[in-house]
């Protein structure tokens, strides 16, 4: 996760995770069983179990291969992670 924290206390960041083994099989069977137009709702539920609040935007879909590790895109906006005091 890379990302920046503005003046008033918002987090941006960008995640970029490759799984393989398990986990990315789970992971693709999730993509899978689910239509594109659902995939940032799908990533949203990804970033949360990995305990990363915030709302995703631009998710971008597993194009690998069957035998290549998965690799997952987005962007996380969160509201104010820490309080700023001036």
């Amino acid at each position: 996760m890379e990302g920046k924290l503005s003046d008033q206390g918002l987090f941006t960041g960008h995640l970029d995770e490759t799984t393989d083994g398990d986990v990315g099989m789970l992971f693709r069977a999730a993509f899978r069983g689910v239509p594109q137009s659902q995939w940032k709702e799908l990533m949203q539920r990804i970033a949360r179990s990995e305990n990363f609040g915030g709302e995703v935007s631009n998710p971008q879909s597993p194009k690998s291969s069957r035998s290549a590790a998965l690799r997952l895109l987005l962007r996380l906006h969160a509201g104010k992670i820490l309080p700023v005091e001036r």
